[in-house]
């Protein structure tokens, strides 16, 4: 009995301890999601020793600060991914397919062509000899309603080179597909690259290219999806020729292939060469037929930030004391490659109906060397209006990771844990 009295005491000394103990962890908790939403970012396996040159960020002191959100704010939902839609194409060909000719199936009238080469070489509107539809042939600019060089360009503040032409297609031309053709007065050796870029604002066809996030990391597969849109409500009969590619910051093309339903994909694995803020660019051009016997060209693209995982946050999250007036969170950090880290999570409240509201933004970031470590988030309660409306049970959402030294977006997630 006497020992049974002793232990009692002991475990009320200890509780009493933690209780005046502000330092006390009261909970371990999980950062674990099993239903991932979409557009979050998680890091599977590190990158481990990553290059320190070139760092966007080497500072080494540690900074946290949080501050309060107003209150009845909602906070709108994670934005969609950019959806790239184009009204344009761009063929590239040389001197000799140029004066062999090149098909522009034009949808819409006042189409606007710009023309340039890899050369500087300048193709004046002269040069060019246009066939429409039902085989009239326009020489010596009467195809064209507007002409502008490539120094006005310039002036417009457009980077291109003085070689560049512009010009807009008469709006009476008919439309459908067109021959575009040099004339038999240019040489048909001059050398590099023809590129002819066509915009057709007035058309009713255009073609989406969006990525499944904004965020990809190095061993993640990349996922996009090519759409066709007719304002008009017609169909697509067809797909007469489709590609896409993937170029990396770096420079390198790796062509990857158009599903039937549209959509591509590729495990991303590029890690030479990468700058602070990289992104990876994903192309497509496409013909189709529509229903209505029309042919229409595209091409678009699109991008998304990329990074090398250097580090990931473990599942475990140290929440201590939460009836102070600064919350704490401890967040475990996995770090396979030195730099300075940062993470950012958004604290929710309990309002007096029983609610979750958010009511505090905290960030925290210092540098950290590999191994396991510690950033710690902490909101401070004082920063909440007089009157505000918010009490435990806490909850952390949109938890954030990021690589500063590398500018590169390593853990997002929508969904966090309850802290009690």
């Amino acid at each position: 009995m006497k020992t049974h009295r002793i232990l009692i005491a002991l475990a009320l000394a200890a509780l009493l301890a933690a209780c005046g103990n502000p330092d006390t962890e009261i909970s371990t908790l999980s950062l674990t999601v099993p239903d991932v939403a979409h557009g979050d970012v998680q890091v599977v396996d590190l990158y481990r020793n990553a290059s320190l040159e070139h760092l966007a960020n080497s500072r080494h002191e540690a900074v946290a600060f949080s501050w309060a959100i107003p209150q009845n704010r909602v906070l709108a939902p994670r934005p969609e991914t950019h959806r790239s839609v184009s009204r344009s194409f761009i063929i590239r060909t040389t001197a000799a397919g140029l004066r062999q000719g090149v098909d522009l199936p034009l949808t819409a009238p006042g189409a606007v062509m710009k023309i340039s080469s890899e050369h500087g070489l300048m193709i004046t509107p002269d040069k060019l000899v246009l066939t429409d539809p039902v085989g009239h042939v326009y020489r010596n600019n009467t195809a064209m309603d507007t002409v502008v060089s490539g120094a006005k360009l310039r002036e417009a503040g457009m980077m291109v080179d003085l070689g560049t032409q512009a010009m807009k297609l008469r709006a009476d031309l008919p439309t459908g597909v067109q021959k575009l053709r040099l004339s038999e007065d240019v040489a048909a050796n001059l050398e590099g690259e023809i590129v002819i870029q066509v915009l057709e604002k007035q058309t009713a066809t255009t073609l989406a290219l969006q990525a499944a996030k904004s965020n990809y990391l190095r061993g993640e597969r990349l996922h996009a999806k090519l759409e066709w849109t007719n304002a008009d409500g017609v169909a697509v009969a067809r797909v007469r020729s489709s590609s896409a590619w993937v170029t990396y910051p770096n420079g390198r093309v790796v062509p990857v292939t158009v599903a039937n339903d549209g959509t591509v994909s590729l495990t991303l694995d590029e890690v030479q060469n990468l700058t602070p803020g990289a992104l990876v660019e994903i192309h497509a051009d496409a013909e189709v037929e529509l229903a209505n016997g029309q042919v229409v060209h595209r091409t678009v693209k699109t991008a998304a930030a990329y990074a090398l995982p250097t580090a990931r946050l473990n599942p475990s999250v140290k929440a201590l004391d939460l009836a102070s007036p600064t919350i704490r969170v401890g967040m475990s950090v996995e770090v396979g490659s030195a730099g300075r880290y940062a993470v950012t999570g958004t604290l929710y409240g309990t309002d007096s109906a029983g609610h979750r509201v958010p009511c505090m933004v905290g960030q925290s970031a210092k540098w950290l060397e590999p191994g396991t470590r510690q950033i710690e988030l902490s909101f401070d309660r004082a920063k909440l209006p007089a009157d505000a409306d918010v009490s435990a049970p806490f909850e952390l959402r949109d938890v954030r990771l990021a690589d500063q030294s590398r500018m590169g977006v390593l853990h997002v997630q929508a969904k966090g844990v309850l802290l009690r």
